[in-house]
């Protein structure tokens, strides 16, 4: 019998909400990581508890489907967004350069969690409608913070009035959200030099210089 049952199943004894948390943690870390490799579809619970070293009982335990374990990875990204857009509003500088902290902060997060936000981007449509629409409010939330900087740059003088706000903001959040299509941790630049890059190709395409 694994250890895991003899802890958690055979003696009825449930795990302290710390190790519970970190257990949930690790299994929906692998879990995108799965998801990442093979895609959604072609993965199991079966192969994701094997993965973890737990019997698929036990993993009924943390996670209560599949799509529950979908939701809870896309969920940590859009949380992710909100702490970025969070920072980013507390930074006392312009709204363009709010705009290319903003950018920075986002491909830093895309170097550092790859697999996640893979599958946020690919398979976000194989949640059910209602989950579903949760994480489109946070995709939502996201266009609607850099069509209002690209605004307020505008308005101060920062952006030109030709600068179509939407239009920016499908380039922006485009040029970081599908950058799982190209990049290589092992090849090419860094998180620090590519976040850089890719804020100075926004804010340079932006700037205005009349």
């Amino acid at each position: 019998m694994r250890k895991d049952n003899l802890a958690n199943g055979a003696t009825g004894v449930r795990p302290a909400p710390a190790r519970r948390s970190a257990r949930r943690a690790e299994i929906t870390a692998r879990a995108a990581r799965m998801f990442h490799q093979q895609g959604y579809a072609a993965t199991s619970m079966q192969q994701i508890a094997d993965a973890v070293g737990i019997s698929k009982a036990t993993l009924y335990y943390y996670v209560t489907s599949k799509d529950d374990l979908l939701f809870v990875i896309l969920e940590e990204v859009n949380l992710a967004g909100e702490a970025i857009i969070a920072e980013v509003i507390a930074m006392p500088i312009s709204p363009l350069r709010q705009l290319a902290a903003y950018v920075r902060g986002w491909v830093r997060f895309n170097v550092d969690h790859l697999p996640e936000v893979t599958v946020f981007t690919r398979d976000f449509n194989q949640l059910e409608r209602r989950r579903l629409r949760v994480i489109e409010a946070g995709r939502e939330r996201r266009f609607e913070f850099v069509t209002q900087l690209v605004r307020t740059a505008q308005a101060q003088g920062e952006v030109g009035p030709d600068a179509d706000p939407d239009a920016v903001a499908h380039v922006t959040l485009g040029l970081v959200g599908y950058m799982h299509t190209w990049y290589r941790p092992d090849q090419g630049a860094g998180a620090v030099e590519l976040s850089d890059l890719m804020a100075s190709m926004v804010i340079g395409g932006l700037s205005r210089r009349d």
